[in-house]
């Protein structure tokens, strides 16, 4: 019976396993791109542009389905979609 407990493999030496770099950083990419197209599904304007010169102020909204711009000259606004 002590034999056999003297045979059995050590849980260290048998459980190891290797995880190379290369893995770890594809995995890294893979989790980000994973976030970055939940969260561009998720928000509707990925970029907003906002200007001011004089009277005339513009303001353009990108995202993934649609680009909207609108131009306003003192109160009078258009709006592009």
């Amino acid at each position: 019976m002590a034999d056999d407990a003297s045979e059995l493999p050590t849980t260290t030496d048998s459980t190891f396993i290797g995880v190379k770099s290369g893995t770890q950083f594809a995995l890294a990419l893979t989790v980000l791109a994973l976030v970055l197209s939940a969260n561009s599904i998720i928000n509707d304007s990925w970029l907003i542009a906002e200007s001011e010169i004089g009277v005339v102020t513009t303001e353009s909204n990108s995202g993934l389905s649609e680009v909207t711009i609108e131009a306003c000259v003192a109160q009078d606004c258009d709006t592009t979609t």
